[in-house]
């Protein structure tokens, strides 16, 4: 009895392979094909009437959005269009209108703007708010 143990759980491991391999493919489809959300181009009162006392989360969910499709872009090697990177600098615009002391979107504009998208102005825009809601920081003059 204990000679069949081994055998058996390869046969079962396999099968579940095989059987969640379709699954996961799909899954990674989908990803794939995720597109940045659209509720950044909302005005900010908007944004603000919408998210209710949930501000930050709704913040939180939005540069994530963001980060997540930009990354997915520059990790398969294709650069976002130039359309796409103002779409990005409007939802970290409504995510620092959202919760304008949520150092991330700051940093992400920082860091990628001036470099991969080569718009400084934008970041440069983005910092001067953090300066104006971040007083007490000094990494938005650095």
């Amino acid at each position: 009895m204990n000679r069949l143990w081994p055998p058996l759980f390869l046969i079962i491991g396999l099968s579940l392979t095989i059987m969640l391999s379709g699954h996961v493919h799909r899954i990674k489809l989908r990803h794939n094909n995720e597109s940045m959300s659209t509720i950044g181009r909302l005005p900010a009162a908007v944004l603000r009437a919408a998210a209710l006392e949930f501000q930050g989360v709704a913040s939180d969910f939005m540069f994530l959005k963001t980060i997540t499709y930009v990354g997915l872009r520059l990790q398969e090697h294709s650069s976002p269009t130039e359309k796409e990177w103002h779409r990005a600098a409007t939802m970290l615009r409504g995510v620092t209108d959202l919760d304008p002391r949520f150092w991330d979107p700051y940093l992400f504009a920082e860091v990628i703007f001036p470099w991969q998208a080569h718009m400084r102005p934008e970041a440069d825009k983005l910092l001067l708010k953090a300066a104006k809601y971040r007083p007490e920081d000094y990494q938005p003059f650095y």
